[in-house]
């Protein structure tokens, strides 16, 4: 049973969502204590112990040491609220710590509510991989608005009222010229209220050693400690307002015009605002290069539960995410897995919400997996990348086909992807080096009425992944050097040889190149080193007219 000091940090649940008591919390989970006072961390953590020292005053017990306060603070554990989730800031070197404020919280709130920041780390990173939990590393947004809402959500109070943008990272609040200047038609004592909570936490720092409080895009300009003096709640009123008027003019000097007024809808705001408050990415809430992803994959991989081993268990994480469909489908990839290698430490599957090429729609199916896991006694991780097959057995029942015929269709269509791979290799095209072709069970559920429910086998292709960059992803800076340019350059004149000779094309017979397919492989000056091409799609589409005919395709993204 969790026990407070403030308020209950949910105080109702009901169709609106939930309603929080405060948008920052310490837990101590060690004692089951959430404190839920308004403050900051540090000022949650001195709650604690002072109610600590009044319950050994009322029993005629010595009070606290400052040693011993030191000790019990060390046990605390950060937490903030943002939108319906619960986010957990844990200290690295203390991750058990972490997992049990999890665990104390899953008293409040369903485990998928609940998220670990700081995955950049490598200790935190790693502790919550080894659980199979990458899913529970709070994602940052992938879309314009996601964005806005998360800068819309971030707004906190210290005493008054929430002035401050909040940068969950970091745990620093961010004052805008326009919340700063919108405190001048405050009464008299509230302004004396915030001025001196700006200029204490303008001199402070939090339990992590980052700033309480920095000015948003003041640069070198104007320090959030020179913004007010110690004093300034101390002045009379005449000389506080005074000295108000100044700060203001020197904080608009600071700005410049176009971040002078909040505004969320405009992207010239809106973006530095959202840099801000994700540390400029540098520090945690998560990026799919914490697994060498290139940048392609940043923000494109929904994480879902995974699974991890404990004491020759397997543990597979059963929490429901919003969609049941993709929950067995993973469920059964990693049972897959873990029939495939002698003994999995953990496993983390991710979904690419998005995908890498640039080929419009097509039909068939299109979904793609990433497994990222440990196999038993490695030393290293393994990434791989599972992409359904197009045509499976689903999409032949869907044609109106019967059940025999649909399936013999489909281990032809395996057969097709895997000759045309031996085929493609055989002609100079520079592949994966691996793949593996596995199927799921699945229930199917489409048009055809006359199989609704029935079992089928759902195939698809398992490869490792690739570490480089697309080759239409290539970065516009290095472009820039010649050398550089030239190695592409010639490097895709070595792909494309192969790829014309095979005639990669889509159904409307247009070349298909230099579509995200074909991965830049770098050596260790940064040079390119190798192009690889990921996936043959369409090939032998297009290759009985004379050569010459597509020359002008290929040389389109090298003139690009």
């Amino acid at each position: 049973m969790v026990q407070y000091i403030g308020e209950p940090l949910i105080k109702q649940t009901g169709p609106e969502g939930t309603v929080w008591s405060n948008r920052i919390a310490t837990a101590f989970p060690v004692a089951g204590v959430i404190v839920t006072t308004p403050g900051i961390h540090a000022t949650q953590r001195q709650a604690y112990t002072d109610q600590l020292d009044q319950n050994r005053r009322a029993q005629a017990m010595p009070l606290l040491s400052h040693a011993q306060r030191m000790d019990i603070w060390l046990e605390a554990v950060d937490l903030l609220v943002e939108g319906e989730n619960i986010l957990i800031r844990p200290d690295p070197d203390r991750m058990d710590l972490a997992f049990k404020a999890d665990e104390l919280l899953q008293d409040l709130a369903p485990r998928q509510r609940i998220r670990f920041l700081f995955a950049r780390n490598a200790k935190v990173r790693d502790a919550i991989n080894r659980r199979g939990e990458a899913w529970r590393i709070q994602p940052l947004p992938r879309s314009k608005e996601e964005m806005r809402r998360l800068i819309v959500n971030s707004p906190v109070a210290v005493r008054g009222r929430p002035i401050y943008y909040y940068c969950a990272v970091h745990g620093t609040r961010i004052l805008t010229y326009a919340q700063f200047n919108g405190l001048g038609v405050m009464s008299d004592d509230d302004l004396r209220l915030h001025l001196g909570e700006i200029a204490a936490l303008g001199r402070g720092r939090n339990v992590r050693g980052w700033p309480e409080m920095a000015l948003f895009m003041t640069g070198e300009t104007l320090a959030a400690d020179q913004l007010l003096p110690r004093e300034v709640a101390s002045l009379d009123v005449t000389a506080m307002r005074q000295c108000y008027v100044d700060a203001c003019r020197r904080f608009a000097e600071a700005v410049p015009l176009d971040y002078q007024h909040d505004d969320v809808d405009n992207p010239i705001w809106r973006n530095p605002m959202y840099r801000a408050l994700i540390a400029q990415g540098d520090d945690t809430l998560v990026d799919e290069d914490l697994l060498g992803l290139s940048d392609e994959y940043s923000m494109q991989i929904h994480w879902l539960p995974g699974a991890r081993m404990e004491e020759e268990e397997l543990i597979v994480d059963m929490t429901p995410t919003d969609d049941p469909a993709v929950d067995a489908i993973v469920h059964e990839l990693i049972c897959n897995l873990t029939r495939e290698y002698n003994g999995i430490e953990f496993i983390n599957m991710g979904k690419v919400v998005r995908s890498m090429s640039r080929r419009g729609s097509s039909s068939g199916r299109r979904e793609v997996f990433v497994a990222h896991f440990r196999p038993r006694g490695a030393s290293s991780d393994e990434l791989h990348v599972i992409r359904f097959h197009k045509w499976g057995v689903r999409e032949r029942l869907d044609e109106g086909k019967h059940m025999l015929r649909a399936m013999l269709e489909s281990e032809e269509y395996t057969d097709y992807i895997l000759d045309r791979r031996l085929a493609c290799r055989q002609l100079g095209m520079n592949l994966a080096g691996r793949v593996w072709t596995r199927k799921i069970q699945e229930r199917y559920d489409g048009s055809n009425r006359a199989h609704h429910g029935a079992t089928i086998w759902s195939p698809y292709v398992q490869r490792d992944y690739i570490p480089g960059i697309a080759s239409d992803k290539a970065p516009r800076a290095r472009l820039r050097d010649p050398d550089y340019a030239a190695q592409l350059a010639t490097a895709l004149g070595r792909a494309a040889a192969a790829n014309i000779i095979v005639g990669r094309a889509d159904l409307h017979e247009q070349v298909v190149f230099d579509d995200g397919d074909e991965i830049l492989v770098e050596d260790a000056q940064g040079g390119i080193a190798d192009v690889v091409v990921a996936d043959p799609t369409g090939s032998f589409t297009r290759f009985r007219q004379p050569l010459v005919e597509d020359a002008a395709a290929y040389a389109a993204p090298v003139n690009d």
